[in-house]
């Protein structure tokens, strides 16, 4: 953010009572920049009341005004205001109030300002948490809250049995109705309990390390308690047989699917299984024993033709027939 330059000589801008009461157009002009202080933002339209006055009250023994129309002028000098001069002018204007008034008007604007500085400063972390994540992932670390603590009593759970640096364990559900890819995260207590699963998008990289047989490991970074429910913060790191880093394997994007304009002119279709379920048996899995309670589906037998029977039928009675006629004539002699 610009400051406004101080003006030369340390000559005394801030207006006086003493203007006041000598000047009509000092009364005016603290008037102005009480009302254009007091809620703390500046608005285009209070910018341009400032402006019109300086333009009609040249005031030149009023060093307030004086200094306010050089800043004026400076970010004018392109004919354009940005933010960085909208806030510059802003400091000019506080910087004219009596100094008993300063304090309650910086207050004013920090008040309106810190929205903005707020969603600037989750912003910047959001993308530095990214970037975290992106060079962790880089060397075979996943570093992510665990997504689905909210269902079936997780949160309970969580809060009753797991603590931060205790080990979880990784489990594939190939299976899953609505991601094949699914990856659940267990405590490693006697009961195992489910606690979440890992975000889709990481889940879509780990579910082929782990179906080659890879042994994740994995644990709880720490614990965010601050919301409805415990959200735990998990890492895992997956090496090969020599230690070495394993890298998630690049995904392939998927073709883009129709528009919603093609899909509302398209003729009805039955409605589709539930979202990404697969019953393909998944890939082998060391030590992975299958979930029982579900049957498989296997393929339909072929059938064969009518036509194709009868004759079959057809050609194994004559030959029954010639081995009777065999049999016959062998007795006959």
């Amino acid at each position: 953010m610009a400051n406004p330059q101080p003006p030369a000589g340390g000559r005394q801008i801030s207006i006086t009572q003493r203007q006041v009461r000598a000047q009509a157009a000092a009364a005016q002009l603290l008037d102005l920049v009480r009302g254009t202080a007091r809620d703390g933002v500046l608005s285009e339209e209070e910018t341009m009341d400032l402006f019109r006055w300086l333009e009609a009250n040249p005031a030149e023994d009023l060093p307030a005004a004086g200094y306010l129309r050089e800043v004026v002028e400076r970010i004018m000098a392109d004919g354009v205001i940005t933010d960085a001069e909208r806030q510059e002018l802003h400091d000019a204007v506080i910087r004219v109030l009596p100094p008993a008034e300063r304090g309650d008007a910086k207050s004013a604007r920090w008040e309106a300002l810190r929205p903005e500085q707020e969603r600037a400063e989750t912003a910047r972390r959001l993308a530095a948490r990214a970037r975290a994540a992106e060079e962790a992932r880089a060397n075979g670390v996943w570093d992510f809250m665990v997504a689905g603590v909210s269902f079936e009593g997780r949160g309970e759970v969580i809060a009753d049995h797991l603590a931060e640096h205790d080990p979880v364990v990784l489990r594939r559900e190939p299976r899953n109705p609505y991601d094949p890819n699914a990856v659940a995260i267990h405590l490693t207590t006697s009961e195992g309990q489910k606690i979440g699963y890992v975000p889709k998008a990481m889940a879509a990289e780990m579910a082929p390390l782990l179906d080659g047989g890879l042994e994740p490991f994995a644990f709880c970074k720490r614990i965010l308690d601050r919301g409805t429910y415990p959200i735990p913060v998990v890492v895992v790191r997956m090496e090969d047989e020599r230690g070495q880093p394993v890298l998630p394997v690049p995904l392939v994007t998927a073709p883009a699917g129709p528009t919603s304009e093609e899909l509302l002119a398209a003729p009805a279709a039955e409605p589709p299984v539930a979202d990404s379920e697969s019953w393909a048996d998944p890939a082998p899995v060391p030590a992975r024993t299958k979930r029982p309670g579900r049957a498989r589906r296997t393929a339909p037998q072929p059938q064969l033709p009518l036509g194709c029977l009868l004759g079959g039928a057809l050609v194994m009675g004559l030959v029954v027939l010639g081995v009777l006629l065999v049999k016959m004539t062998a007795g006959w002699k």
